[in-house]
């Protein structure tokens, strides 16, 4: 167990055995454009559509897609409603994957024939009519199968190691600031559950690669420190690639890039005057150009217009109609929402976040700057002032907790100030609430296809009810069974079994990576 000796390596497999068992078979509209791409069709989305019956509509039949986000161009074909950089990180997971995808997808499509040929075909046990509907036009084209394992394959190969190297740069950005390795290792153990990285990573989603980039950005750009060594040409070319890749992914990244980039300035004036502010914006700029080209290069693609997203052509939806395509004045009831909504607010989802509010000690383990901290907050209270300008965040309790995820990791970085004065058990006692938390809503994932109108209907209020009366589940056991009326009389307690067995293998690896390194040790 040599190989194992190192801790941060220990911590990356821990936290993608914490989050992997909890993916979820949700296909969302990133998977399409990524799915088109590794089968040939680039970025459009045609395969997706199905003909209806409507005796309005010109032949007698409406071409209508398997989800909403997807919309109909000026050229014919069909394209998803945002931004394709997750599309982009998954394709290459499903392209690789294909000779498995193709087998899946003709046994889906036996199946489908068959139980077409007997009359029996299964139908889903939801109480949500549109979940029931994409479920029998998926089975009625044999991709029952297909879309799940899609959606498993991006969750397990893209979003769990993605939130384990966040929790590993988290873990090296805590040490460097002065935390005990062990400490250190305990506190990123805690990351997936005292945010909502758990909730997030099992579903391909845009809004967590924001945040593992905006992550990337701070702990390589330092923004607000006072240490001269931030400003090294190869920290700003790679800090601003990384904050101009969020815009990539999401246009929220515009918070992102304009914080970094106004930092840089600030800094380098602080350091060296005008000069030196110029050298970090020009760095920091070049360092953006080729994501920011790239995303250009995509909407030109698809659009032939490549200064006009995908949001400026999409059809009139929901909140799309407010201000500029669902951007408008800042709500401050969404703020409100935002921030502690009980189907989607951040500190509803991770109220220990609330601790990066507590104000700093002189004796405090971690070490932050007056003027970090005061980035981390300026950065956070301008990304939800943005979200609460964003028409479309409204939407959440249909999603759960989605936006706000970029500040999550940063807000951490203050809250472990607290948490590493206590001591073991302290820590332990406080944090276990919040975990359990954390995994019942990662457990459940209840969302209503309508606002909640009270408390009880809300996402927390029915995912702790779920599990005070069922105990145990995971998504994707969840939705096999809804399909399967049931499933047999083992898929009760299978949930159990496989976090059990999961939580098993991670501990005897952390402890037989901890003799060995011992062993090390003592052998010097």
């Amino acid at each position: 167990m040599r190989w194992l000796r190192s801790v941060r390596l220990r911590l990356f497999l821990a936290v993608l055995a914490t989050c992997a068992p909890f993916f979820a078979t949700n296909v969302v509209r990133e998977h399409y454009p990524a799915l088109a791409l590794a089968r040939g069709a680039g970025l459009r989305c045609d395969a997706f559509v199905v003909d209806r019956a409507d005796p309005a509509a010109p032949g007698g039949v409406r071409a209508e897609p398997l989800i909403s986000d997807l919309f109909r161009h000026h050229d014919g074909h069909w394209y998803a409603n945002n931004q394709v950089g997750a599309s982009l990180v998954a394709a290459p997971v499903l392209l690789a994957a294909t000779p498995l995808l193709d087998a899946v997808e003709a046994i889906g499509r036996r199946q489908a024939a068959a139980a077409a040929e007997r009359g029996d075909v299964p139908q889903l046990d939801s109480a949500y009519p549109r979940r029931a509907q994409f479920f029998a036009d998926v089975f009625a084209r044999g991709w029952h199968l297909l879309l799940p394992a899609v959606a498993a394959l991006t969750a397990l190969l893209v979003m769990a190691p993605a939130a384990a190297w966040l929790a590993l740069r988290f873990h090296d950005e805590l040490v460097r600031r002065g935390v005990a390795p062990g400490r250190a290792a305990a506190l990123a153990l805690l990351l997936p559950v005292a945010t909502p990285l758990l909730f997030r990573s099992a579903i391909l989603n845009h809004n967590q690669l924001v945040a593992l980039l905006a992550f990337a950005a701070f702990v390589v750009l330092r923004p607000g420190a006072p240490a001269g060594a931030t400003a090294t040409r190869g920290r700003l070319l790679v800090g601003g690639a990384c904050a101009g890749a969020t815009l990539l992914f999401d246009y929220s990244g515009v918070v992102v890039a304009a914080a970094f980039g106004l930092a840089a300035l600030v800094d380098g004036a602080r350091g060296g005057g005008a000069r030196e502010a110029a050298r970090r914006g020009a760095l920091l700029l070049l360092g953006a150009l080729p994501p920011v080209a790239l995303l250009l290069f995509t909407q030109w693609w698809q659009f032939g217009a490549a200064l006009r997203p995908a949001q400026h052509w999409m059809p009139d939806a929901h909140w799309s109609v407010a201000g500029y395509r669902g951007i408008d004045w800042p709500d401050p009831g969404l703020l409100v929402r935002n921030l502690f909504d009980p189907s989607f607010g951040l500190f509803a989802f991770a109220p220990l976040l609330l601790l990066a509010l507590v104000p700093p000690r002189r004796d405090d383990v971690v070490r932050v700057a007056p003027g970090e901290r005061r980035f981390i907050l300026l950065f956070s209270a301008a990304f939800a002032l943005f979200c609460a300008m964003n028409r479309f965040t409204d939407l959440q309790w249909n999603t759960g907790f989605r936006c706000l995820a970029p500040v999550a990791p940063l807000l951490m970085v203050l809250a472990a100030g607290p948490l590493a004065r206590l001591s073991g058990r302290g820590l332990l006692l406080l944090c276990a609430p919040f975990a359990l938390h954390a995994l019942v809503l990662a457990m459940f994932r209840f969302t209503s296809p309508f606002r909640p109108a009270s408390f009880a209907e809300s996402t927390i209020a029915r995912s702790w009810g779920a599990f005070l009366e069922r105990g145990i589940q995971l998504p994707w056991l969840t939705s096999w069974r809804q399909s399967q009326g049931g499933g047999p009389w083992w898929a009760g307690f299978a949930a159990t079994l496989v976090l059990a067995l999961a939580a098993i293998v991670s501990l005897l690896l952390w402890r037989a990576g901890a003799r060995a390194a011992a062993a090390a040790e003592a052998a010097r």
